[in-house]
């Protein structure tokens, strides 16, 4: 079943369609919103409104509103909502220079607020038009990708050592940030997203991945944290970087995208894929990447775990019945609380439909009478 999205403008239904896709400009920032979100409701700023039906992109600027999202069903209630064929560029553009002249003329507090708000408005007109002009997500810099391409050194300082994510040691132990020195007391819910944190960036996967993952071993007999770890061990990626060919997951990742890792001779370059018992994976006979990853295996010596065997002078590995030892794993992580927080958060999605009512009409109360 697909998102059944609702846009609704104080004058009349705005918009009412069926997507793949949804990214909402909230007052936090953007989220994403695909099926089987859980339930929730949020208050939304000026921005783009971004949807996806299939592979097709298409924006709507919209002026503040509430969101809410339940059992596939999002409804947007908005006090202004603009497409790019209902704009001008001309007038976009002097509306858009105007108000960014007075943002820097204004010095009364009142008044800036006010001006601050002309000027998002304007800017959020001129984003519709340029959407329309380059048709790509690109122009807006939205991270889609489920590769973080952020500094590690940052996510070193506030989750701990990664040795797979980065061989760099961060010189100050704060957390990052203008408050990163400043202590925080920790909640039973934070201790249990660190712990994820940790296991999404040491082997380079998404929450969506993530998630999935988590559905898989819920089916699994045995215990759920430990059948997690055994199956992210198989990740091609990782157990390239296992190995010892790669110095880091992320630069294993790299030779498998660029189709240096063959998979029972055939050419892999998929870095999710999961490897099976008994298949062979070889390096691709290329002078230049053996060398290089010869160099590399030579100068670090790392210790093979139990369920990988490999030949170093045909640079071949195989993948044995033995399941991966939470000993050999170097991540210090505690997998059952990542069960737990996956837990209650899967479990929270069939909201009751009375709480859901409740919150909607304090959204209506708020949104037509805001004094």
């Amino acid at each position: 079943m697909r998102l059944q999205v609702c846009i609704l403008t104080p004058d009349c239904v705005f918009q009412r369609e069926e997507i793949d896709e949804l990214i909402l400009p909230t007052s936090t920032g953007q989220i994403g919103i695909l099926r089987n979100h859980a339930s929730l409701i949020t208050a939304l700023d000026v921005g783009l409104i971004i949807s996806r039906n299939q592979s097709n992109w298409k924006t709507i600027a919209l002026i503040g509103g509430f969101a809410l999202v339940q059992k596939n069903q999002v409804t947007i209630l908005v006090n202004e909502a603009v497409t790019a064929s209902s704009v001008e560029e001309e007038e976009v553009t002097k509306t858009l220079e105007e108000a960014n002249n007075r943002l820097s003329q204004v010095t009364e507090e009142k008044r800036k607020v006010e001006a601050v708000f002309a000027y998002k408005r304007a800017r959020v007109r001129y984003q519709i038009i340029q959407w329309k002009k380059s048709n790509t997500i690109k122009y807006l810099k939205i991270s889609i990708m489920s590769r973080y391409r952020g500094a590690r050194l940052r996510v070193i300082r506030r989750l701990g050592r990664l040795p797979a994510l980065t061989k760099k040691i961060p010189k100050r132990n704060t957390r990052p940030g203008q408050h990163g020195a400043n202590r925080k007391k920790p909640t039973q819910f934070s201790y249990r997203l660190i712990e994820k944190q940790k296991l999404r960036f040491y082997y380079g996967i998404s929450e969506k991945q993530l998630v999935r993952y988590i559905k898989i071993v819920q089916i699994a007999k045995g215990p759920t944290g430990q059948i997690l770890l055994q199956k992210l061990e198989r990740r091609l990626d990782n157990v390239v970087y296992r190995l010892g060919w790669a110095p880091t997951l992320p630069a294993a990742r790299q030779l498998v995208t660029h189709g240096h890792i063959l998979v029972n001779q055939k050419s892999v370059n998929i870095p999710r894929y999961t490897c099976s018992p008994h298949e062979v994976i070889r390096i691709r006979n290329k002078d230049k990447i053996r060398n290089l990853i010869e160099t590399y295996s030579q100068n670090h010596i790392r210790k093979l775990p139990s369920h990988l065997s490999i030949r170093s002078e045909e640079m071949t590995a195989t993948i044995s019945n033995r399941e991966s030892d939470r000993s050999e794993i170097p991540l210090t992580l505690n997998e059952l609380l990542v069960v737990e927080y996956y837990s209650n958060r899967l479990s929270i999605q069939n909201l009751p439909k009375y709480k859901i009512t409740f919150m909607y009409i304090i959204c209506l109360e708020f949104f037509y009478h805001p004094s």
